[in-house]
Order: C-alpha cells, then sequence, then structure tokens
C-alpha cells in the first residue's frame, strides 16, 4: 500500500470482512485528490467495465481492497504482476456469488505515478477487453 488511501479504511474493511467476502475501497464513492489525467483515465475504464463486464464497482485499482483470505486462495490464478488483476478477481467473485461491499475512501495522491501511465492504460484496457472476449459465447 502507497498510503494514498486514508488507513482508516483498514479498520472499515476488517469489521466488514466478518459479513463480506471482498472489500472494494472506492475513491469516487469516497473523495479523491488525484492529477486531473489519473481521475479521466480511471473514470473511462470504471465506465466501461461496467458496460462491458456489468460490474457495478467504482474502483479497479490495487490499493484499497480488502480479501477473504479463502477467497483471494481461490482466485489466487488471476493475480499477475500487474494490476488488472484486480478487475479479474471481481469479476470472478462476483459470477461465483461472492458477498462484495464497496465503501467510499479518501485518497490523497499528488505524486508521480510509478507506473507508466500509457503503458499501463493499455494494460488495464487491453484486460479488459480479453475478458468481454472471454464471456461472448
Amino acid at each position: 500500500m502507497d498510503l494514498s488511501t486514508d488507513l482508516c479504511f483498514v479498520d472499515d474493511a476488517l469489521k466488514l470482512l466478518d459479513d463480506y467476502d471482498i472489500v472494494v475501497g472506492s475513491k469516487i464513492a469516497g473523495s479523491q485528490t488525484r492529477p486531473l489525467v489519473r481521475k479521466l483515465g480511471s473514470a473511462l475504464f470504471i465506465l466501461l467495465s461496467r458496460r462491458l463486464l456489468g460490474l457495478e464497482y467504482r474502483d479497479y485499482s490495487i490499493g484499497g481492497k480488502a480479501y477473504r483470505t479463502p477467497v483471494l486462495r481461490e482466485f489466487a490464478g488471476a493475480i499477475d504482476e500487474y494490476t488488472a488483476y484486480v478487475l479479474n478477481i471481481l469479476h470472478r467473485a462476483k459470477a461465483a456469488g461472492k458477498r462484495i461491499i464497496e465503501i467510499g475512501v479518501r485518497c490523497v495522491d499528488n505524486r508521480r505515478s510509478r507506473f507508466n501511465l500509457f503503458y499501463e492504460g493499455r494494460y488495464k484496457f487491453s484486460s479488459l477487453l480479453r475478458m468481454r472476449k472471454l464471456l461472448k459465447p
């Protein structure tokens, strides 16, 4: 965790994991102070994720997520070395009927991204399209 998400999320998520399998901390449902280009890229990705995969969550970043251990083990094959695994896990978990809740978090991140934003965007959007292709009959 890069500490851009308010650490109150940890306490909140631990309580919610008593009743839910996954807790999605969402900057959009909460508040965010981030560069405009990152907000716009995230908004576009979220819109496409909702339309193409039918997912209702508003944050697929790697920060601010909590998982029950058995669920994470179940979907461990979805984890790769990059960042689209969150979308992949949420998609699989929803299809499997797992209990998922989204809560607002406070995010302050004005640092330069440690990711190459062009590469990261291309990777995440291509991952989304691959997942959509797998869903087609």
